[in-house]
């Protein structure tokens, strides 16, 4: 009878342990779906959003259930237990002494198991069930208990302000950093959707000047300039928007639709673009994608003029460029001839200077350090301190156990996390290392080679990517890794390619294989 009701109140005791873990573990939008569901619904939501009452309750039950099982069995069955040595042959003190330790250990091992941890692995599987059957029993229990949780709470108030605490605060919110990694970490959903969901909370930290098409790459329209010579210059463009001037790209005054080349109550008229141009949205560099993209959707805006600190044009942005920031690149049956990222023997990677940071980490795995500039391009100028030339070389040093092996390279792959951070960065010929740094810890640095192969005036266009050795020097074909077709392979001389004057040549387009789906954001369009 005695082990009845010890067990008896352990299972109590695993009933208040259960409803304190399914409380807890409830998060807040379960607790919203859970009090539209009915009473019991209403009671967890009652309990949960006052901590102190079910908390004090809690623990009320399982102290004294827990005490109570001991102090029992303690008394009752160490005597039976302290009989049954004695007539095993050992002396009385002995035996009580080991009887009252040898049931204390039992019940607290049963304690553990069927009272603690059992009761916790459950409610953490089966939060909701649990936490609607044991609501209503808990809300009675903190009816009955009120005097003496009343008094609980202050005191636990008071040790709260104690030790800097807000008694009023609950738990922290989730930090969109965390709320990502549940999501990655969420196996109901493909990698599709988890793709799809990281890039929304990546486009929430980007700014339009990350985003933006840079004026040097618009084609603009004079207002003075006569709709027919606007409509052969958009004939030969791929757009479908353009921004109409008034003496400089600063001073934009509206946009015209190729459509509207083609109204034929216009058709035969000496019609300026000043004449039929629409007004055009205007956004600061500084404003968030996603609010831009909210902004532009809700006015049917299709096209919208990037404004710097200035007061000047910056770039343009469209629905579809924000958009793009969301689902990845859009292509169209103009899309057509694009340089994008292209892969050549021996691991090395032609990119586009246009693409911003992020794109840059995403297809080349090397992640760029912040500073005064945008994309890939405007890096290398920052570090080579003058205008650009074909030719120029800039290494960057990485630390291979965050960043991508030379393998990943060599393969073209890229992934969404995980990549190394920047360690050194500057012109080729200056040293990519440090020489106070010991062997072991440049065994531990991977260090690629940024080299201009393409010049569009006085803009980078395209940058080839070598991994180094080493020594520093770039790595020769790897004839076993990778193969071009209808061409064949570049001169290399101690792994240095030699060809740098022809930029043709250079770039070996017969060879390279192009990576679909990669927009080459030179003369972008609107």
């Amino acid at each position: 009878m005695s082990i009845l009701v010890v067990l008896a109140l352990i299972l109590v005791e695993a009933l208040f342990v259960a409803s304190e873990i399914a409380l807890v573990s409830l998060r807040e939008s379960q607790v919203d779906t859970l009090a539209q569901q009915g009473r019991r619904g209403q009671v967890v939501a009652m309990l949960v959003r006052d901590q102190n009452r079910w908390l004090a309750t809690v623990q009320i039950g399982v102290t004294l259930t827990a005490l109570l099982s001991s102090a029992y069995g303690a008394i009752t069955l160490s005597e039976s237990a302290k009989k049954g040595l004695i007539d095993a042959g050992l002396s009385e003190g002995l035996a009580g002494f080991i009887g009252i330790v040898g049931v204390t250990l039992v019940i607290t091992f049963v304690t553990l198991v069927i009272g603690e941890l059992a009761p916790k692995r459950l409610a953490l599987q089966r939060a909701e069930p649990t936490a609607l059957a044991m609501a209503p029993f808990l809300n009675r229990m903190a009816a009955i208990c009120r005097p003496i949780i009343f008094l609980l709470s202050m005191c636990t108030n008071g040790v709260v302000k104690l030790f800097g605490g807000d008694p009023s605060v609950g738990r922290e919110a989730v930090s969109s950093e965390e709320l990502r990694l549940m999501v990655a970490g969420n196996e109901t959903l493909n990698s599709d959707e988890r793709e799809l969901i990281d890039e929304v909370f990546a486009a929430g930290d980007r700014q339009l000047r990350e985003v933006l098409v840079p004026r040097t790459e618009v084609t603009f329209l004079d207002a003075g300039m006569p709709i027919r010579q606007a409509a052969r210059i958009a004939a030969s463009n791929p757009h479908s928007r353009y921004p109409v001037i008034e003496g400089s790209a600063d001073n934009v005054i509206g946009f015209v639709h190729v459509r509207d080349f083609l109204n034929p109550e216009l058709a035969g008229r000496s019609i300026r673009l000043e004449e039929i141009a629409r007004p055009v949205k205007m956004l600061p560099t500084s404003k968030q994608v996603l609010s831009a993209l909210s902004e532009m959707r809700n006015e049917s805006t299709h096209l919208a003029i990037v404004v710097d600190e200035y007061g000047g044009t910056a770039g343009i942005v469209t629905l579809e460029d924000l958009i793009e920031e969301l689902i990845g690149d859009i292509q169209d049956e103009y899309d057509i001839g694009q340089a994008g990222t292209t892969r050549l023997v021996g691991g090395v990677m032609e990119v586009d200077g246009l693409l911003n940071l992020d794109d840059f980490l995403d297809e080349t795995g090397i992640e760029l350090p912040d500073g005064p500039y945008e994309t890939a391009a405007g890096f290398m100028v920052a570090q080579l301190g003058r205008l650009p030339e074909i030719g120029d070389e800039v290494v960057v040093a990485l630390d291979p156990p965050r960043g991508h092996t030379a393998h990943d390279l060599a393969h073209g792959h890229s992934g969404y996390g995980g990549h190394g951070g920047p360690l050194s960065a500057h012109p080729a010929g200056h040293g990519a290392a440090g020489d106070d740094h010991d062997e072991a810890a440049d065994l531990e640095i991977q260090r690629y080679q940024l080299r201009v192969v393409e010049m569009d005036g006085r803009r980078i266009a395209r940058i080839r990517i070598t991994r180094l050795p080493e020594d520093g020097t770039p790595l020769a074909p790897d004839d076993g890794t990778a193969s071009q077709e209808g061409g064949e392979a570049p001169e290399f001389t101690e792994g240095v390619r030699t060809d740098t004057e022809s930029v043709e040549g250079d770039r070996g387009p017969e060879s390279a294989e192009e990576i679909p789906g990669e927009p080459d954001q030179s003369e972008r369009g609107i």
